[in-house]
């Protein structure tokens, strides 16, 4: 049986916390599984790389249930599958050697959708789901692999190369464990989603430690970990090399299109990111996002490092988030916070509950060298992101940083050193602590008071 509680300290600022203190986690329930093994042979399975043994797997499936839980068991060899459905007290158990490898056979996941479904309309079955269930994992040193080819040709930057006229047609994610409690991902290496590898939606619990998760780094929308609508989460010790977000906490609405519960208590410890879109609050966030600490990371040739991204129509609240004792190296964009996600109107606009807020934001102990720009901090002019604290940071890059429609920001310790140009320029926002950066006026601002 696995233990029952996790519980992990790391030093980080914390809602009002110092960086001096510890903060301890609370404790995160395991999940608690059953000894008996249903091994996927004993019930059909053929490791040829060829057949399709989807309905050996549900059977061993099966079993387990029947059983009260147990370890579903993928021996060493290559196993092709197509859509199946966890249950509760289950452990799909990958041996060293096992590959999963889910068909490309597309019509296997349901109604194929056309290039005017909405994404999250579409009813395509996830490879591997679950939902209303408790003490489930997915553990060993085995290989999931999603096959997403096929999908990604359809969509996207492929989908424009091969006339398809760019339409981002709907992608199944990967895995996808709606309103479950007690989740563990554990040692096992996730590839190649047609869209996002691992859904925790709207769950209580839910560990990732020790993981691979890989993907072409050209391939569309294939975030890593995406915790919406969730709670205590704990994502740790995982190498994340992606062609998206390599992590992202949404809070979505739910099918009533109202909001329902925030995504909060939110854990991100040493943890390596490769290609990819960095570690990323929203844009989906109306629900709310809330007590996200991103601890002790390494960033190496990300397109972008920290991300706290939405706009309007989008937005929620999103608060009480912290990263410190970050490494950057070779990245795209260092820091962005910016509310204009896809939204380009420029101007004062109504207020409305979609408004993205955001606020009670530090960024401490921030390393970077090689970035390509040092970043931005922009807000909507009238909804100012407010209360940025950049803190004990030191970043190279070859463009500064530009803070706009900012309350409430504050600079201790922090340098900049930008290749071209100003390091810092600030416009219609208010900073604290940058007298040792001379005129930060951008030179836009300053041309025009000049005529």
């Amino acid at each position: 049986m696995m233990k029952k509680m996790l519980t992990v300290a790391v030093t980080a600022g914390f809602c009002g916390i110092g960086l001096a203190a510890s903060l301890v986690l609370p404790a995160i329930p395991l999940p608690t599984i059953p000894d008996r093994v249903f091994k996927i042979t004993d019930y059909g399975a053929v490791a040829d790389g060829k057949t399709l043994n989807t309905e050996a797997l549900r059977k061993a499936v099966a079993a387990c249930r029947a059983a009260g839980g147990g370890k579903v068991v993928v021996p060493a060899g290559e196993f092709i599958a197509g859509p199946f459905e966890f249950v509760s007290n289950m452990e799909l158990r990958l041996e060293k050697n096992a590959v999963l490898r889910f068909s490309d056979r597309l019509e296997l996941y349901g109604a194929q959708p056309t290039a005017s479904s909405d994404p999250d309309d579409a009813k395509l079955k996830a490879p591997i789901t679950g939902a209303g269930l408790v003490n489930i994992a997915i553990t060993g040193a085995g290989v999931i692999d999603g096959n997403g080819k096929a999908w990604w040709a359809r969509s996207g930057k492929k989908a424009w190369a091969n006339g398809a006229g760019g339409e981002m047609l709907p992608r199944p994610n990967l895995i996808e464990f709606t309103k479950c409690t007690n989740v563990l991902f554990e040692g096992v290496t996730v590839c190649n989603s047609p869209q996002f590898h691992i859904v925790p939606h709207y769950c209580d619990g839910v560990t990732c430690r020790d993981l691979k998760i890989i993907a072409p780094s050209n391939s569309p929308n294939t975030d890593g970990i995406d915790p919406s609508n969730s709670r205590n989460v704990l994502i740790t010790r995982c190498v994340i090399d992606d062609g998206d977000d390599n992590i992202s906490f949404k809070a979505r609405r739910d099918a009533n299109n109202k909001n329902t519960v925030p995504t909060e208590n939110v854990y991100v410890t040493d943890c390596t990111f490769l290609h990819g879109h960095g570690v990323s609050v929203g844009s989906r966030v109306w629900s709310g996002i809330r007590n996200i600490v991103v601890d002790n990371c390494t960033f190496e040739g990300t397109a972008i490092g920290i991300r706290i991204k939405s706009a309007r129509g989008r937005g929620g609240l999103m608060e009480n988030i912290t990263y410190s004792n970050i490494k950057m190296k070779d990245v795209g964009t260092a820091i962005t916070i910016n509310m204009y996600y896809f939204d380009r109107l420029e101007g004062v606009q109504p207020v409305t509950p979609e408004t993205p807020i955001v606020r009670n934001v530090k960024l401490q102990n921030i390393t970077v060298a090689g970035a390509r720009t040092a970043g931005d901090i922009t807000g909507l002019p009238e909804m100012p992101v407010t209360d940025i604290k950049l803190e004990n940071a030191d970043i190279a890059a070859e463009t500064g940083m530009r803070i706009r429609d900012a309350r409430e920001v504050e600079f201790k310790a922090v340098k900049i050193k930008a290749g071209t140009g100003k390091p810092l320029t600030v416009e219609k926002a208010t900073v604290r602590g940058i007298e040792n950066f001379g005129d930060t006026t951008p030179d836009a601002v300053k041309s025009k008071r000049k005529r």
